[in-house]
């Protein structure tokens, strides 16, 4: 069993006010969520423009789950609104 887990910093360049971007968060959060990932939401409510999301799941195989996590971050990508400038994913297996 590996325990999959991303870390996303994103941009939001077209943000106008606190109102756009939960729009568009809870846009990328829902169809997160619809993948079976548990998702969370780390932000500043003063920042218009920045957004972390972390993910986290679990998969049988590490293939599976690097699979998933490279998933995740196309999914991210083809969100035309929000630019990744930062990414980082762990993983932790269960020692047999």
């Amino acid at each position: 069993m590996v325990v999959g887990i991303g870390y996303f910093e994103l941009f939001i360049p077209g943000s106008r006010s606190l109102k756009d971007k939960r729009r568009l968060v809870n846009s990328l959060r829902q169809k997160l969520q619809r993948k079976n990932l548990s998702v969370a939401i780390f932000d500043e409510d003063s920042l218009w423009k920045r957004v972390d999301i972390g993910v986290a799941f679990v998969s049988p195989s590490a293939g599976g789950a690097e699979k998933v996590l490279k998933e995740v971050q196309e999914l991210i990508e083809g969100f035309s609104e929000v630019v990744l400038t930062r990414r980082r994913v762990d993983f932790w297996e269960e020692e047999e």
